[in-house]
């Protein structure tokens, strides 16, 4: 789930909660807006009636096209802390430092603010002034290069799941994932977004069948990640 989407690609109504909230008060991510807030912990906590876990990507800030940008690792800490302060105590939670983007990319943010977005995260999820990554899932949502965030973020303390992106690439899967199976200390690695869109093959330029879908799958689970 995206916490939120704020450029204009998307039309207005998606940049809302369903009672017509905004995220935030006059645009700025620091200062929130509860009724949003609080739908998006509902919807975690509707997931944890029904046994599943709840993925928050939480790296909208950090991307050059949002209109709701921070700047700065001060900024990057704080948001960070936010997120773990409203989740803290829901067991069903992960997070993605990132949105799809690469945090090597040092495209708004970079490496510096994704690490203090984790660091604030778990401060904030810990009620803590020393951040202890062992009670939180971490991970991160790549772009759709086929590169594992295993490149650069392999070893980060709050990193517990290595995770790659295949978008229209789907003879990657296997050889990106079994890298990771390789790496020390040994972590789990997922494909966090393979094919899946436009049947007609209008984004990638094939057609995307059952076959493929179930192929992406079995590449993952054969490579022993």
């Amino acid at each position: 789930v995206f916490c939120y989407v704020s450029n204009s690609y998307w039309p207005d109504a998606y940049r809302r909660a369903y009672d017509g909230s905004y995220p935030f008060n006059g645009g700025n991510p620091l200062s929130w807006n509860a009724s949003y807030w609080n739908i998006m912990k509902n919807c975690a906590q509707v997931a944890a009636n029904n046994n599943l876990f709840f993925c928050l990507m939480i790296g909208c800030p950090g991307r050059s096209e949002e209109d709701w940008k921070l700047y700065g690792t001060s900024d990057a800490y704080n948001w960070g802390y936010k997120i773990g302060e409203h989740f803290r105590g829901m067991n069903n939670m992960m997070f993605g430092l990132t949105l799809d983007r690469h945090a090597d990319y040092n495209d708004h943010w970079g490496i510096s603010e994704f690490r203090a977005e984790a660091e604030g995260l778990a401060n904030g999820w810990n009620n803590s002034g020393t951040p202890n990554y062992s009670t939180l899932f971490i991970t991160l949502h790549p772009n759709g290069d086929s590169r594992s965030t295993s490149a650069y973020w392999h070893t980060e303390p709050s990193n517990y799941m290595n995770a790659h992106q295949e978008w229209g690439a789907p003879q990657n899967v296997y050889n990106t994932s079994i890298a990771d199976y390789w790496k020390t200390p040994y972590k789990p690695s997922a494909m966090v977004e393979g094919c899946y869109e436009s049947y007609g093959g209008t984004d990638y330029g094939f057609q995307v069948t059952p076959l493929m879908i179930n192929q992406q799958a079995m590449h993952c689970f054969f490579a022993g990640v």
